[in-house]
């Protein structure tokens, strides 16, 4: 192998690597924060294993309900403006977080919720997307709708 292609093998694995680095970083993240709300309010598992499956299993369902999160709020964006449109994306990004956590403890049997646990964590991972939210995708109009 020449020097060129010795080149594109380092680059390409440090490339691979920035990318897992960056993806375990952000699942690390998520995952601990899980993991401290769930412990604030009081939820017991077996074992950090099953902590783990409970959250790529939130994740996965999670992924599934976004589309549906993502239609319902654009058709809310057509109907509604000004400051209700953010509430109104804070209850939908609730409903659905709580769909997808529900759904994860129902399917898990080392961890068991409760419905306060459920509510709290699905209220702060709304909150959470809504404060996250990058203000150039988010179009509020001020002015009311044509009747």
């Amino acid at each position: 192998m020449n020097n060129r292609g010795k080149d594109k093998v380092i680059v390409w694995s440090a490339m691979i690597f920035l990318f897992f680095m960056v993806i375990s970083s952000v699942f690390s993240l998520y995952f601990f924060g899980i993991l401290g709300v769930l412990h604030l309010t009081g939820v017991h598992y077996d074992s950090i294993i099953t902590m783990l499956f409970f959250v790529i299993l939130y994740v996965g369902i999670s992924i599934i309900t976004d589309v549906f999160s993502k239609l319902v709020k654009y058709m809310l964006s057509e109907k509604v403006t000004g400051f209700r449109i953010v509430l109104g994306r804070i209850l939908v990004d609730f409903i659905f977080a709580w769909l997808a956590i529900h759904l994860a403890d129902e399917l898990m049997s080392g961890i068991k919720l409760s419905s306060y646990s459920e509510l709290t964590l699905a209220i702060v991972l709304a909150i959470a997307e809504e404060a996250f939210r990058n203000p150039k995708q988010v179009k509020y109009k001020l002015s009311r709708p044509p009747s």
